[in-house]
């Protein structure tokens, strides 16, 4: 309330609150863990994370990737531990036998591991790219459309999981990219409203782009300190003044609703995927360039894939191939 009112500077309270986390999660700890653990996650994953954070937001699904840095390394040096290795004895069949005998996640030891070699606490250690995970979660066209039906014209339900529920299904960003949203985001034109999702605007559909104005319209903030000191620019207000939605708890609120985020996310992605460059994908939903060339590529083996299985069933049914001819 007091950075909202203008009395304190403004912090961002997901990186604040990392250090109380970090001090509860070592309490009890070794202290030979530490005195590795501390100086590793305040001047490594914290102090990229501060970097980062003054070119764009810290959301919640950034302060989770902090901390699941911090956690894997405490969880590795507790695994030497109970395999009576210690970083000064550390070998390289060590890190295989970590990353054969655990989960996929294992593998984000890579920055542990990368920030130790550099401060010559264990030797040369190369930690390999983990195997690029394909999306198994996604919906039938049906589904999908009814889903989109839903969130443009049923009145029963609220219209901010609407407007959030059609923006992960139309453009596949995620909610934590969707409750960053502001009202200075929206361009409202004489015929159309465009939205910066990422570095270009899109232009929204026109049913889309009616919800979309009655969510920025509508009473900003109610609470007495909201109203003494002006509206959120959140699309998303939280019940923070001047703060958005908790991802978490918005998402459990779609998932109510019956949106499941990841299969509409990545159904949205793989069509899109289909009709658009990697290039245009990073720039117009905010995706990571890597993560659009990866997308294209899927869509465009699976759709491949997709027309060698269909061109063989028509074959077993004896129906003539056109589209060879």
């Amino acid at each position: 309330m007091l950075v909202h009112s203008g009395a304190l500077t403004e912090r961002n309270e997901y990186l604040e609150r990392i250090t109380p986390w970090l001090d509860r999660l070592l309490e009890h700890e070794p202290a030979h863990h530490v005195r590795l653990i501390r100086p590793f996650a305040h001047w490594h994953v914290l102090l990229r994370a501060r970097r980062k954070a003054r070119r764009r937001s810290i959301t919640y699904g950034s302060s989770e990737f902090v901390k699941s840095r911090i956690r894997i390394a405490l969880h590795f040096l507790t695994w030497l531990d109970e395999q009576e290795r210690s970083l000064d004895t550390l070998r390289q069949e060590d890190i295989d036998r970590w990353l054969i005998s655990g989960p996929r996640q294992r593998y984000a030891i890579r920055c542990f591991l990368d920030w130790a070699v550099r401060r010559r606490i264990v030797g040369s250690i190369a930690v390999p790219a983990p195997r690029d995970g394909h999306p198994v979660q996604f919906i039938d066209e049906d589904r999908y459309t009814e889903l989109l039906r839903r969130c443009l014209n049923d009145v029963d339900l609220p219209v901010d999981v609407r407007v959030a529920g059609a923006l992960v299904l139309l453009f596949g960003v995620t909610v934590q990219r969707v409750l960053q949203l502001r009202l200075e985001d929206l361009n409202r034109g004489n015929d159309s409203i465009d939205l910066m999702l990422g570095d270009k605007p899109v232009r929204l559909p026109p049913r889309l782009a009616q919800l979309v104005l009655e969510l920025a319209d509508s009473p900003r903030d109610r609470s007495a300190v909201g109203r003494a000191v002006g509206t959120t620019q959140f699309l998303f207000p939280g019940r923070v003044p001047g703060r958005p939605a908790h991802a978490a708890a918005f998402a459990n609120k779609l998932n109510r609703h019956d949106i499941k985020i990841t299969a509409a996310r990545n159904t949205a992605r793989i069509t899109l995927a289909l009709d658009l460059p990697a290039a245009v994908l990073a720039d117009l939903f905010d995706m990571h360039i890597n993560t659009a060339v990866r997308w294209v590529h899927r869509a465009k083996r699976d759709w491949s894939s997709y027309i060698a299985a269909r061109a063989e069933d028509l074959n077993h049914q004896g129906i003539p191939q056109r589209w060879n001819k």
